[in-house]
């Protein structure tokens, strides 16, 4: 009776697991152990299972399959956030690895943009200058608004709405 019921109830397991395909995109070399482990799940669901419960077979051995399948995947931290189903299965390292024409694009777009802050930078006052450079630790050692507040003899509430002010002044400096 035992083995008749895990039999009938088989293609659950490949119902769930294909579930947890699509969710995790994992790997299909393991597919064969997932689904020894759903059936494991299966057969533990039958050894446990009581009719008293109001609960059918099929709903009780599913929510089995289910808590392991978590389990497992949890484990192998597939559970972080699950891929872009739209990813290809054709995806290469070659395809990720950035090229050299990107790196030194990616180099010059840094450049300028460092460039582009050092010449916001300039145009502040020397006041506004001071604070940024501190709070950021930008050529020197950095400081803390409450350390700020007390060179300037004012709040560190004030030195913090001054540093809302810098920092909006800055981006509409940049040119992005």
């Amino acid at each position: 009776m035992r083995e008749e019921t895990i039999l009938n109830y088989q293609n659950l397991v490949y119902k769930i697991l294909s579930h947890y395909r699509n969710l995790y995109n994992y790997n299909r070399d393991f597919e064969e152990d997932y689904f020894h482990d759903g059936m494991v799940a299966l057969i533990q669901a039958y050894d446990t299972y009581k009719d008293d419960n109001n609960v059918k077979f099929i709903t009780y051995a599913s929510r089995c399959i289910h808590n392991k399948y978590k389990d497992i995947f949890k484990k192998k931290s597939f559970n972080e956030e699950p891929l872009d189903l739209q990813i290809k299965d054709d995806l290469y390292l070659l395809d990720i690895i950035p090229s050299k024409e990107e790196k030194i694009l990616d180099m010059l777009i840094k450049k300028e943009t460092k460039e582009e802050l050092e010449k916001s930078l300039n145009k502040l006052s020397n006041e506004d200058n001071f604070i940024i450079c501190s709070l950021y630790s930008i050529k020197t050692k950095k400081i803390t608004q409450k350390i700020l507040a007390k060179i300037f003899n004012c709040t560190q509430s004030c030195i913090a709405k001054k540093h809302n002010k810098i920092l909006n002044l800055i981006k509409e400096n940049l040119k992005y």
